[in-house]
């Protein structure tokens, strides 16, 4: 806010030199004045008198409000005024409070001659006379269009943020590292389940990890952002405040100022939901694979194109190659030829989906070179969209 003395209008000792004009009139010093004021652009800057009535006008008031000095000087100031706050006495309201309290901040819209609007910063202060009379005001505007537009934009952008981090169940964080102080947003504490109003400090912040490997990960982590900058990502358990066991993403960065960490901020991602079905399918798929690998009996997942991609030691130990062998063959040079025909039709008829299973006896060629025969089921595999992707053997 920009303040300027309306020094020229008194003498040494601060009392209005003549009484015998207007008390706003500046005589003489005027034209000193005008230049003063006139240097200023980037503010409006003009005299009212008691009842608000405009007594001067400067260049920034004609660039930030669109008028010139003929047209405004002995109207009322109430003119930048919208028609709301005009309706609602705001004006006098000003006035009066400036001359009671000694000057008045007001920021908010104000009109422009071609009707638009404008944000403004405004300061009014009290004018009095030697008697201690009230004579008029000083009011001092400046046009805060461009920061207020900014403001919004930044409003509108954090508001969409914060929709977005409510719907991804992302919580922000950051700690200052120079005061020592934890600032969590409010998906931060949901994901916690603390109150609105929680305080949270490192300690505390770092006794929600669960106890063990994941707390001290994370502590690690920390440690090591702030020795060296280094970022990191990890997958933790979250112990709530409620006693429940959430997986989170936790993600960090470290800003340095002068060589020296400033701060460290991040986000925590409820990653629960996702994390537990990846688990349970890493699960499964370990059952899985010690169920084949373990199997008595010899198994192979195939291709449609018939070259094994997964094969067990027991089939390995009837035809006598190692895994890495049969990854290399093709079925049918393992299969005797006699029994080619046979085998490929049912491969073919299966893979048309004229059936999802069959089972054919059928004659291997060992690595020996002997005959092994065996029963074989051939069930078909379907990825996730129903196409073909292997047979189980």
């Amino acid at each position: 806010m920009l303040f300027i003395p309306i020094l020229a209008i008194f003498d040494d000792k601060r009392k209005l030199r003549s009484m015998t004009r207007d008390p706003l009139d500046l005589g003489p010093e005027q034209d000193v004045y005008r230049l003063l004021i006139d240097s200023v652009q980037d503010h409006a800057i003009l005299l009212l008198d008691a009842h608000g009535v405009i007594k001067s006008w400067n260049k920034g008031a004609e660039l930030i409000k669109g008028y010139i000095g003929s047209e405004v000087i002995g109207l009322g100031f109430d003119i930048f005024f919208t028609e709301e706050d005009n309706n609602n006495g705001l004006p006098q309201i000003i006035l009066k409070a400036a001359a009671e309290k000694g000057s008045v901040h007001d920021i908010g819209w104000r009109m422009r001659k071609d009707g638009s609007r404008f944000w403004a910063d405004v300061m009014i202060s009290p004018l009095y006379d030697r008697d201690k009379q009230l004579i008029g005001f000083s009011k001092v505007t400046h046009d805060l269009t461009e920061q207020k537009k900014a403001e919004e934009e930044r409003r509108k952008v954090d508001e969409i943020l914060e929709i977005c981090s409510h719907s991804a169940r992302i919580g922000a964080w950051e700690y200052d590292v120079i005061d020592d102080t934890l600032t969590w947003s409010g998906v931060s504490r949901q994901l916690r389940e603390v109150p609105d109003d929680y305080q949270p400090d490192l300690t505390k912040a770092m006794s929600f990890f669960k106890e063990g490997e994941h707390r001290d990960r994370i502590q690690n982590s920390i440690n090591e952002a702030i020795a060296t900058g280094k970022p990191y990502i990890a997958e933790v358990i979250v112990v709530t405040a409620t006693g429940r066991e959430v997986w989170c993403r936790s993600t960090s960065q470290a800003e340095f100022i002068d060589g020296r960490c400033a701060r460290v901020f991040g986000i925590l991602q409820d990653i629960d939901e996702q994390k537990r079905t990846q688990l349970k399918l890493q699960f499964r798929e370990e059952q899985f694979r010690n169920t084949f690998e373990m199997s008595g009996t010899g198994m192979a997942l195939v291709s449609p194109q018939l070259m094994p991609i997964l094969v067990n030691k027991k089939i390995c130990d009837i035809l006598g190659y190692t895994k890495e062998e049969l990854y290399s063959k093709q079925v049918a040079e393992i299969t005797h030829p006699d029994d080619l025909a046979a085998d490929r039709d049912h491969a073919r008829r299966m893979l048309d989906g004229e059936m999802e299973q069959y089972h054919l006896t059928k004659r291997y060629i060992h690595k020996n070179g002997s005959i092994v025969w065996a029963n074989i089921t051939v069930t078909l595999v379907r990825d996730a969209q129903g196409q073909a992707c292997t047979c189980y053997i």
